[in-house]
Order: structure tokens, then C-alpha cells, then sequence
């Protein structure tokens, strides 16, 4: 109780603090190396000039009466929303003062205003007045990352997989389809996202399909035990005749770096295979949802469904329910014919709806289109394992929105490698988010919000919230994370902690070399504290 004197004060700087509840901004980073963070601006104050006292923005009565009030105007023309100091706890403050650390601030802006031209505006401020310019510099935050920026695996047939990353080679075809040169770039920039995630085995896959191969090289190390619905057969084994489970199931997650054939997007990912198709193709709603309960019940992460059934099923509706309440994320097939309505299970608002695109980043025109498409990703040509009684353990090119959905179900659990804590619905706004936009403007009933960009979705998935470290609580969230809403919830939970001593309230690193807390709980923590409450979040 070594606080709880100063437990009065807490409630009367709390009273004084102008604060209102601010919503989390969902930036999302773009996945450039190069360019600049949306709707922020790094600026430096002439010395002499602060913006703030300790958590509060110094704002004059009349913002012309000096350079500073002209600079936090200039800022508010730019739609200021935040700001803060960027280096408020360098441990040498005498050196940080003579370098200057002590003046930069990192400023919240509009995010529809470019950046770029935002900090040359600033760097203007008071140039009217020769004798004091307020701000003395004024940057957009520039973006950069690892240098190596794309992973290219050893497979053999990894030329094959434009999807992943197309530098306009030729892409083979099937049987029925020419193969053709393609556009670069027109890809899911996986080579990129790479670098960030290839997969964990700690993510399943489920294929609930006409089963997956028991032989072929490229899915023997990735399988796990799965379930049979279909009564024709034994066994999870694909068909002997359609070996569409083998070729779903290897786009999403075949070995990686084993020198042969292909990789697959998250090719440190494990499949499920869920047999509820018979040896054509065929099978039940009713059985299809019984795959998607069991596979929710024996741990699937991600649930692939590339395949369509007329009609309504309100059994199938409810699993898929059920999967997405558990936490599973849903994907499935759009359909494979531009005229009728998408079916279900794509149709079900709970399904991440997946259109296909070509080698060209056009729309692949058997790609049915609709109100329900999400997103869309590479599904024409698309080569990848097959296995079936005339071509045991080989690799074919297929087309159809069979072969987009699996694309975006890897995406996905790299996105989970990423961030396991990400949500279902979570998972859908980023991926929507950070489409690469095709088409008209915006989203479209073709490509949706438009082509996955799987680098872009890794980023995000696993960027650091945005909001201020003073979001401690996690009000009306299902996974254990703040709710990105700074609030009096989360002062009260604070001031819980630093009122009895408790070290998870130590938050200043006075004295100390090593960056980390002081180890003692004291009103520089509760100051700290309180700065970062009332800017709320960014």
C-alpha cells in the first residue's frame, strides 16, 4: 500500500485531465519498403520550444500570438489528432538535450492527407517571421524494412507458381487451357510476405474436400490425422479419379525447400484432410457440414471449403456458425460460372468469399460474381500437386475459384503464424483492408475489395497496436488483447495496480542503462501514466 496516500491525488489530476474516449485508428501498414507511414509526420522544435507539458498539448488562446501557437495551428490544419514526444525516456537527458531528442515529437495527422506534403508544409512554419521558426524540421515517417525482401524456396516447379510471384514468365496450362505469359507482379507477393511468416506447425488447415493424398511428396509431411464422411471409401486418401482435395490442399500448404515440385503458400502449416466428396466430386450439404463440426472439434485454425452446393442448407449454415464462434476462420469458393448467384457456402456472411484473378490481374472469366465476394487471388492456371490413377504423385495445372480459395486459406495462416490471436472477423478486415484494389474503384462484385496482397496482410497481422500503452483493458474483446479503446476502465485498472505497489504499474527506467523499469513504483510512474491517458490513441 505504498501508494495509497497519493490515491487522492490520482482522482484530482484525473478530474483536471481533458480527456474523451478515442476509438483505436485501424492504420494498417502497407507492407513498402520506401514510402511513408499514412498520417504521421515527425517534427522538431526549435530549441526553446515544447509542445506539451507531460502528457498535456500546450495550446495558446490565440495560436498567432507565437511561433509555437502558429506551428500547433499549422498542425491543425492538417487534421491533428494526437501528438507525442518521440523520445520521452532517453536515459542521458543532459546528452539528449544537446542532440535534440528532447524537441521531436511524433505527430497523429489526417491519413487521407499525403504525409510527404503535410511535412513540407510544417517545415514552412513561421518562415514570416526570420527571428523564430518553431519548427525547425519536419519529416513524413519514412517506411523501410529488411533489405532482403523475398524468399525463393528450392522447389523445382516454383517457376510454375505465378501466384506467389510472377515476374511475367510463362505460366503452363491444363489440359483444356494454353499456357501463357503473364504480367509481373500480378501475384500475392508471398515471396515477400515470406520474410515474415512461412508458416507455423502450429496452424491446421482443414481441406474438407474429396480427400488428400496419402503418397505424394509434397503432403506427407504436412498431414495430420483428418476424418472420412464419404461411405464409398475407407480412408482420408484423395480420389483415384479427381484428385481435387491433393491439388486444393498442396496450394495451400505442400513442403517447402524439399527441392521437388512446388511449395505451398504457408508451407510450415499443417493439412487436415476431410473427406466428404466421393470419387467424382459429389456429395452432400448435410455431410459437408458434419466436416466442418468435426474439423472445429479437432483443431483446425482455418477451414477450406472449395466447393459449392445448390440451394440452402440450414445445416451446413449452423457448422459454419459454430467454426466461426470457435475462432475458425472460414474460406470457400466463389463458383465457377459468371451468370448464376454465388453459392453457398461462400455465400453465408460468416465465409470469407473468394473470387478467382488470372496471371494478368484480370478477373478470370468463369469467376462467378456477387454481393458476397470478400476478396479475390490467383486461381486460373494454377499449378500445384495432383495424384490420381493414370498420374500418381504428380503436378498439373488447374482452374477455378477451387484453386483461389486455398490461396487465400495459406495467406491466412500465415497471417496466424504472424498473430495466433487474430480473430475471425480480424482476420477478414485485414485481408480486406489490405487487398491490392482491381477493377472499379473500391470494392466490386468481381473482385470484391480486391486481390489478396499476402505481404501486405502478414504486416498487418502482426503490427503493434496503435494504440497508446495506456489501453490496459480488454472490455468486450474475446482474445485476451486490449480493446484498443483508451478509457476511465483503463486509468481505474492502473491506478489499482500503482496504489498497491504492484511492478506491472513500473513504468519509468530512471537510473537505469538497460532500458527496462527502475523496478520502483513511484508518482514519475503515475505521471508517465497519466501523459499517455489523456492523448488516448493515435
Amino acid at each position: 500500500m505504498i501508494n495509497a496516500c497519493l490515491a487522492p491525488l490520482a482522482i484530482a489530476l484525473l478530474a483536471g485531465a481533458a480527456h474523451a474516449q478515442v476509438q483505436v485508428d485501424q492504420r494498417l501498414r502497407h507492407g513498402i519498403i520506401g514510402g511513408a507511414q499514412p498520417g504521421e509526420v515527425v517534427v522538431q522544435l526549435a530549441p526553446g520550444e515544447a509542445f506539451m507539458i507531460p502528457g498535456v498539448l500546450l495550446r495558446p488562446v490565440d495560436l498567432s500570438a507565437s511561433p509555437t501557437g502558429r506551428a500547433i495551428a499549422a498542425l491543425d490544419a492538417e487534421g491533428l489528432r494526437h501528438i507525442r514526444p518521440l523520445f520521452p525516456n532517453a536515459a542521458d537527458r543532459a546528452l539528449a538535450q544537446a542532440i535534440g531528442l528532447d524537441r521531436y515529437y511524433l505527430a497523429y495527422i489526417d491519413p487521407a492527407i499525403d504525409s510527404a506534403a503535410a511535412a513540407a508544409r510544417l517545415g514552412n512554419v513561421g518562415s514570416n517571421n526570420a527571428d523564430h521558426t518553431a519548427i525547425s524540421l519536419a519529416q513524413p515517417n519514412t517506411l523501410g524494412g529488411i533489405l532482403n525482401h523475398q524468399v525463393f524456396p528450392n522447389d523445382a516447379d516454383f517457376i510454375n507458381q505465378y501466384s506467389l510471384h510472377n515476374d511475367g514468365q510463362f505460366v503452363p496450362g491444363g489440359l483444356l487451357s494454353p499456357g501463357s505469359a503473364g504480367t509481373p507482379d500480378a501475384d500475392m507477393d508471398v515471396a515477400e510476405a515470406w520474410v515474415l511468416a512461412q508458416g507455423s506447425a502450429d496452424v491446421t488447415i482443414a481441406i474438407i474436400d474429396t480427400g488428400v493424398s496419402h503418397s505424394h511428396p509434397e503432403l506427407a509431411a504436412a498431414r495430420v490425422p483428418g476424418q472420412n464422411f464419404d461411405a464409398l471409401s475407407v480412408d482420408t486418401d484423395d480420389s483415384i479419379i479427381i484428385s481435387h482435395g491433393t491439388h486444393v490442399a498442396a496450394i495451400a500448404a505442400a513442403t517447402g525447400d524439399n527441392g521437388i515440385g512446388i511449395a505451398g503458400v504457408a508451407h510450415g502449416a499443417k493439412i487436415m484432410p476431410i473427406k466428404v466428396l466421393d470419387l467424382i466430386g459429389s456429395g452432400t450439404a448435410a455431410v459437408g457440414a458434419q466436416g466442418v463440426v468435426w474439423a472445429t472439434d479437432n483443431g483446425a485454425d482455418i477451414i477450406n471449403l472449395s466447393l459449392g452446393y445448390e440451394g440452402e442448407s440450414a445445416p451446413l449454415h449452423s457448422a459454419i456458425q459454430y467454426a466461426v464462434a470457435s475462432g475458425v476462420v472460414v474460406v470457400a469458393a466463389a463458383g465457377n460460372d459468371p451468370l448464376p448467384a454465388v453459392p453457398i457456402p461462400a455465400q453465408y456472411p460468416e465465409v470469407i468469399a473468394v473470387g478467382a484473378t488470372d496471371h494478368n490481374d484480370q478477373l478470370a472469366d468463369f469467376s462467378t460474381e456477387g454481393p458476397e465476394i470478400d476478396v479475390s487471388a490467383p486461381g486460373f492456371n494454377v499449378w500445384s500437386a495432383w495424384d490420381d490413377f493414370l498420374t500418381p504423385d504428380s503436378y498439373t495445372a488447374q482452374s477455378g475459384t477451387s484453386m483461389a480459395s486455398p490461396n487465400v486459406a495459406g495467406v491466412v495462416a500465415l497471417m496466424l503464424d504472424a498473430n495466433p490471436n487474430l480473430t475471425p472477423t480480424e482476420v477478414r478486415t485485414i485481408l480486406e483492408t489490405t487487398a491490392e484494389d482491381l477493377g472499379p474503384a473500391g470494392w466490386d462484385p468481381g473482385f470484391g475489395h480486391g486481390r489478396v496482397n499476402a505481404y501486405a496482410a502478414v504486416l498487418a497481422a502482426g503490427a503493434p497496436s496503435a494504440c497508446s500503452p495506456a489501453d490496459l483493458t480488454t472490455d468486450g474483446t474475446s482474445n485476451g488483447q486490449p480493446d484498443g479503446a483508451v478509457t476511465l476502465s483503463d486509468f481505474s485498472y492502473y491506478l489499482a495496480l500503482w496504489s498497491t505497489g504492484d511492478l506491472d504499474a513500473d513504468l519509468t527506467t530512471f537510473g537505469t542503462s538497460n532500458g527496462v523499469p527502475d523496478g520502483d513504483v513511484s508518482l514519475s510512474d503515475f505521471s508517465y501514466y497519466l501523459a499517455e491517458w489523456s492523448l488516448g490513441c493515435p
